[in-house]
């Protein structure tokens, strides 16, 4: 069913000007993947330091923070996966991870999160602001204090 004659009057129509090309369409496995730097994704040995990432400068890639200690480190951005490792008085505010947020061996921080799926192993003394759509995963860790996540910057969806 439908207008018999919708197809008979585009058959010999072009919406493009003569002698000009159509411009290709780009899929993303022709994509440039060169341009991606791994080591933009990762913060590590940072000792009493600021670390901002601005709203599109992670664009939903996997993030690793290692080995820091006394500093106050912001990804204000969407990532993918992000995984914390071997921090030590640390503040740390996470954007919204499509996937899971993994904190390991780390003690006395701060954590503001937002994902799909909270994991912690071997940590102690963590105060952690959450908005999680399962069950935190919890493993060999002590003191730890959850409270509800109150993040607002333009941006946080």
């Amino acid at each position: 069913m439908g207008c018999i004659c919708g197809s008979f009057c585009r058959k010999g129509t072009t919406d493009t000007v003569a002698g000009e090309e159509e411009p290709r369409k780009q899929y993303s496995w022709e994509m440039n993947k060169a341009a991606v730097n791994p080591k933009d994704f990762i913060i590590e040995q940072k000792k009493n330091e600021l670390v901002i990432r601005k709203p599109g400068t992670i664009n939903g890639q996997q993030f690793i923070i290692q080995d820091c200690q006394d500093s106050h480190i912001f990804l204000l951005d969407h990532m993918n996966v992000v995984t914390v490792d071997d921090c030590k008085n640390c503040q740390i505010v996470l954007g919204p991870t499509r996937g899971s947020v993994f904190i390991r061996n780390s003690e006395n921080c701060r954590l503001v999160v937002a994902c799909q799926q909270f994991r912690a192993r071997d940590c102690l003394k963590l105060r952690i602001s959450l908005l999680c759509t399962s069950q935190p995963s919890i493993e060999f860790c002590s003191a730890l204090k959850f409270s509800c996540i109150q993040l607002n910057y333009r941006g946080f969806k």
